[in-house]
């Protein structure tokens, strides 16, 4: 259950209430001349002291006052009324809030079309805001419901069920059959496949529907594995499965900006693009870039790769794509990008001068060392005179730092010259989780060029 019974907006007309008729209490039994005896108002040893006023006041919840309204008990009689409703409405309103909880898990399995959503970490809890955001119906299964998390999921009107996501029954009461999506996002790839398969075999009598599961991958090798030895074979006729990454996600997300979908025979003859870091979602925007964006017969992309690892970065890229070299001219250099030291800025900016990029992609871990190294990127290409080429960061949870640093460091001829990309909350919105049109068309743009360049 929710550890919190009252809104902050209840509070700011319940506090004020609460507040006033405290001190009318106090006050009135501070000051009342006959006003011990508190239940009847029969006169006593005259004025009471603080801390039994206190007491008596904390009493009248109970509804015991009996105190007329005159120049003398004044105070009392309208503390007398003001203590009994407030605990009148607070226990009205937790009764009613349980009563609306309760009709949501008893509706839940009920539902039609909606996305059940399985585990309540950063993840799962983004996937459920982005989606409410698009007025979309959400059950959660959770194994603690008592979190700040689920009660932020309450406000929202969303059912939150407590339990192991695993158990066909729990799965049941929110509506496996009746679902669009199931989206599992429990924090171990592990459990997320297995309540994924799981999902699957329950779904093996259904008729006439089929229901879109998406677990969470955050492992790059078993991400890989699985996608290479295709998971459509996890799937059923009513299960169908798309995994779903992070960093695939950003990837996606910074190759449909305005920058990456402009025609490229605008670009030079051989697109070139800069990495300051080459994890994961570096490599993702690479191979997505060179199948897709600059996938023209006769041209491959060119691309200077800055990281701390070096060429040694070409294992990591090569074991998710086995024929990057194939499609994409690389070079690789050592640079370790700290916010502390800017010693690496003196071989960049000549490696700038050799051969100017098309843009500049910053990767590296940490948001504040990528926003430093962007912003730094920015100044270098503008003592260059390049004021036109942006330098996109990869920013996972400082996205409103970013947009603030994007909006100084725009003018009014060039508006793409520092753009943030990769929050968590664009990558779980329902666009980035259920639509793969993107994909699809990465692959038949592939297959086109490696059939033009196979002619050649």
């Amino acid at each position: 259950m929710p550890t919190n019974l009252f809104k902050i907006g209840d509070w700011l007309y319940i506090l004020p209430f609460a507040v006033v008729g405290f001190v009318l209490g106090v006050y009135g039994f501070t000051t009342c001349p006959d006003c011990s005896a508190v239940s009847s108002g029969v006169p006593g040893a005259g004025p009471t002291g603080f801390a039994a006023a206190v007491t008596h006041t904390l009493g009248l919840i109970k509804a015991v006052g009996n105190f007329p309204l005159d120049r003398v008990h004044w105070p009392l009689f309208f503390a007398q009324i003001i203590m009994p409703a407030l605990a009148f409405v607070s226990v009205f309103k937790l009764v009613l809030q349980n009563i609306r909880r309760d009709a949501r898990v008893l509706f839940a399995q009920r539902l039609k079309n909606h996305t059940i959503v399985c585990g309540l970490g950063d993840t799962g809890r983004q996937v459920v805001e982005s989606f409410r955001d698009q007025n979309m119906p959400v059950v959660v299964i959770a194994l603690n419901t008592s979190t700040p998390y689920a009660a932020a999921c309450e406000r929202r009107r969303v059912a939150v069920l407590e339990g192991d996501a695993g158990q066909p029954s729990l799965l049941k009461l929110a509506g496996l059959k009746r679902a669009s999506s199931l989206i599992i996002a429990c924090g171990s790839d592990g459990t997320n496949l297995e309540i994924g398969m799981r999902a699957r075999d329950a779904l093996a009598k259904v008729q006439g529907r089929s229901v879109k599961i998406l677990p969470e991958l955050r492992s790059e090798w078993l991400y890989d594995l699985v996608k290479t030895q295709n998971s459509g074979t996890l799937g059923s006729d009513q299960a169908e499965f798309q995994l779903f990454n992070l960093n695939a996600n950003a990837a996606r997300q910074l190759l449909r900006s305005h920058f990456f979908l402009r025609a490229v025979p605008e670009a030079p003859p051989q697109p070139h693009i800069l990495f300051a870091g080459f994890g994961r979602v570096a490599t993702e925007i690479l191979m997505r870039a060179a199948r897709c964006n600059f996938a023209v017969p006769g041209q491959k992309l060119s691309a200077t790769v800055l990281d701390e690892k070096g060429p040694a970065s070409i294992a990591m890229a090569q074991a998710a794509c086995s024929d990057i070299s194939q499609i994409a001219d690389i070079e690789f250099s050592p640079c370790e990008f700290t916010a502390d030291d800017s010693s690496w800025q003196v071989p960049v900016l000549a490696a700038l001068k050799q051969r100017l990029p098309l843009a500049v992609i910053v990767a590296v871990r940490q948001d504040d060392v990528a926003l430093n190294t962007a912003m730094r990127f920015r100044k270098m290409l503008d003592e260059l005179g390049q004021y036109a080429t942006p330098v996109f960061v990869r920013i996972r949870e400082q996205h409103r730092l970013g947009a603030f640093l994007s909006q100084l460091e725009g003018q009014s001829l060039f508006h793409e010259r520092l753009i943030p990309f990769g929050s968590l909350a664009f990558l779980t919105t329902p666009a980035a989780l259920l639509d793969q049109s993107l994909d699809i068309l990465a692959r038949a743009t592939h297959e086109i060029w490696l059939r033009s360049n196979a002619q050649s």
